[in-house]
Formats: C-alpha cells, sequence, structure tokens
C-alpha cells in the first residue's frame, strides 16, 4: 500500500468513525426530557464495537459455510442482531434508568453503530487493496453512509421492542414483543445484505438504492411507534398515580394543549411585569384542590433545572 493509499485509508475511517460517534451522541441528546447515562451508552457502543464482532466471527463464517446464499445471509443477520440486543437486555435488566421505548431505541442504536465501526475497520482494511487509490475516501465514506448507518437502524428498532417488552405486563406478551423486535431488525438487516448481495459484482445499483429509503422510513416510523406507546404509558401510570384532574390536564399537556392559568403564568414570567406573575400564581394554585399547585411545583422545579444548567 502506498503512503497516499494509507492516508486516504486513515482519513476515511477517521471521518467515518467520528460521523457515527456523531450520529449516536445526536440519538442520545434527542432523548432530552429523560436521557440516559452517556458512560452507560457508551459501554453499549463499546459492546457493539468490540464483543458482538469477537462472538460472531467463527459462528457466523460457520452458518454462512453451511447454508446457501439467502439463508446464510439470513443467518449472520439475526446472529448479529442477537449479539448486539444483549447489550440493551443486559440494560433492561440490570439498570434502573431504562424506563421506556425510545431508551432501547438510544442503546440499540448505540450497539448497532459501535458494531459497524470495528465492521468498518475490518472491511475497509480487507477491500482497500481492490480500490484505485483515487476512490478509497469516496468508497469509506459510502459504506459509512450506507452499511454502517443499516447497524444502527435495525438494532435500534430491536431495542424499542425490548423497551416495549420491558414495560408490558405479562410474560408472554412480553415474549412476544422481544420475538417481535429481533424478527423485525432482522427483517432489515436481511433486506440490506440481499440488497448489496444484488448488485455485487453487477452495475445495477437500484436495489441498494431502493431500499435506503425503505429502510429508514421503516426507522422512523418505529420510533413514531414507540413514541406513541410511552404517551400510552404515561397516560396509564397518571390514571394510577394522580388525581383525575391532574391526570387530564397532564394529557392535554402530552397534546401540546395547556390550561389558561398556566400559560398566563408563562407569560408574566417571560414579560417580567411586576405584580402579575404573583397574580398568575394564585389563580394557578385555585384550581382543583390540589392539581394547581402541584403543576406550580412542577413548573418551580423545571425553572430551577433549568436555571441550573445555564450556569
Amino acid at each position: 500500500m502506498t503512503a497516499l493509499a494509507l492516508l486516504a485509508t486513515a482519513t476515511g475511517l477517521l471521518v467515518s468513525t467520528a460521523l457515527l460517534v456523531l450520529v449516536v451522541t445526536f440519538v442520545w441528546w434527542l432523548d432530552r426530557y429523560d436521557r440516559e447515562p452517556l458512560l452507560l451508552v457508551a459501554g453499549v457502543f463499546v459492546w457493539g464495537g468490540a464483543v458482538a464482532p469477537l462472538l460472531s466471527v467463527t459462528s457466523l463464517s460457520a452458518a454462512m459455510a453451511m447454508l446457501d446464499r439467502p439463508l446464510g445471509l439470513l443467518a449472520g443477520a439475526a446472529l448479529e442482531e442477537l449479539l448486539k440486543a444483549l447489550a440493551v437486555v443486559l440494560v433492561v435488566r440490570y439498570s434502573a434508568e431504562f424506563d421506556s421505548p425510545t431508551d432501547g431505541l438510544v442503546y440499540g442504536t448505540a450497539a448497532g453503530l459501535g458494531f459497524a465501526t470495528v465492521e468498518n475497520l475490518l472491511v475497509v482494511i480487507a477491500g482497500v487493496p481492490t480500490v484505485p487509490e483515487s476512490q478509497i475516501l469516496v468508497w469509506v465514506l459510502q459504506r459509512t453512509l450506507f452499511s454502517a448507518g443499516v447497524h444502527g437502524l435495525a438494532t435500534g428498532v430491536v431495542g424499542g421492542f425490548l423497551g416495549m417488552a420491558h414495560l408490558s405486563r405479562g410474560a408472554l406478551r412480553r415474549a412476544g414483543l422481544a420475538a417481535c423486535g429481533l424478527i423485525v431488525g432482522t427483517g432489515l438487516h436481511f433486506a440490506w445484505n440481499l440488497a448489496l448481495s444484488t448488485a455485487s459484482g453487477s452495475a445495477r445499483r437500484w436495489p441498494v438504492l431502493a431500499a435506503m429509503p425503505v429502510l429508514y422510513g421503516v426507522y422512523l416510523g418505529a420510533f413514531w411507534l414507540f413514541l406513541l406507546w410511552e404517551h400510552r404509558i404515561l397516560r396509564a401510570e397518571l390514571a394510577e398515580r394522580t388525581p383525575r384532574l391532574s391526570a387530564q390536564l397532564l394529557e392535554a399537556a402530552c397534546d401540546g394543549l395547556y390550561g389558561e392559568p398556566l400559560l398566563d403564568l408563562l407569560g408574566a414570567i417571560s414579560c417580567r411585569v411586576e405584580g402579575e406573575i404573583e397574580k398568575a400564581a394564585e389563580r394557578l394554585v385555585a384550581q382543583g384542590h390540589r392539581s394547581g399547585r402541584d403543576t406550580l411545583r412542577g413548573l418551580l422545579a423545571v425553572l430551577d433545572w433549568g436555571l441550573a444548567g445555564v450556569d
């Protein structure tokens, strides 16, 4: 390998790794109202990058050798998704911070992109000698944008279903949701492998180009499904833990609707009109038996938390 090829390879790997880490950080940031411990997310990323590839290399090679090509692709996808998902299962089992399907999406995405980072390194090192020097950088970045992203979205979907299973009641329902997640994630992974296999060795790129929007569309659809599931869980918990009026107010807040006393208080705070803040707070406190008082306490807690973050 020439110095130019080595430089292009190193640059491509550094940029691709930075992009994958940035995507994990962005997904973690999206869950900004209930963020997971960053060290735990990093640990899951390391699991995907270090443990899962080591465990899957020998088993995957054996499965691919014994089965026909489509079945081998399917077995490989299933094995990889299972091993990546083990990190999410450990978090579900032992972390008190895990409490929603979107948490599973964050951890699953981290495990998938950790796996993709190491796989990128291995594939690039093996494939660089066959790529013209002038195309190495572009080839590495293309692989990062396509194949690496699929690992993140497939395992992210598996993690989301594991989160749904964790919060569900009944062993049968939990097992069904976990199995459903593994099937969907494996299906996404297998569809991508099949598209790559179809396009490999030919000038036909349409299977790959057609698969990308479908796969990422499924990921976004799953994310929307997990958010709906979280709202459903919140409503059920509110009905059990709070008075009826408070539950109704919080349900409306989930839909972006707020009571007039609360809006008046927020307006007075933002405008800093002397005397109006106290009057608006009194009107809010007068709402219901304890609902207005609890709302004010929650608002003050959020404001204290926000000011502490600014400091």
